[in-house]
């Protein structure tokens, strides 16, 4: 995933369960971060999330989508998912951009 949204809005993050071999699986444990990879803060810190399925839609809620540095044009936000299987342990990244909306008049 690579989206591009507004600053300060609310993002859906379809987060999709699989295997090494892009089998879906359901995880027995699961925790998510959000950092800003542009200042390399953490945006939201380790979160635990209990899916029972196979795909699970993150909502980041506006004010954690708030830019960190109105200089910038835009700040990337990488959502890191960690999770545990029956057949062991992965983790996935999902990456979208934040757009500064002074840079992008309507």
């Amino acid at each position: 995933m690579r989206g591009y949204f507004n600053e300060s809005s609310t993002t859906t993050v379809l987060l999709k369960f699989t295997d090494y071999d892009n089998v879906p699986v359901v995880p027995l444990t699961c925790s998510y971060r959000v950092d800003d990879r542009t200042s390399g803060q953490s945006v939201i810190v380790d979160t635990p999330l209990y899916p029972i399925i196979t795909m699970y839609s993150l909502v980041i809620d506006a004010a954690d989508n708030d830019l960190i540095n109105q200089a910038n044009q835009s700040e990337e936000r990488v959502v890191t998912v960690e999770y545990t299987y029956a057949g062991g342990v992965k983790t996935d990244e999902y990456v979208y951009i934040l757009k500064n909306l002074q840079f992008y008049p309507g």
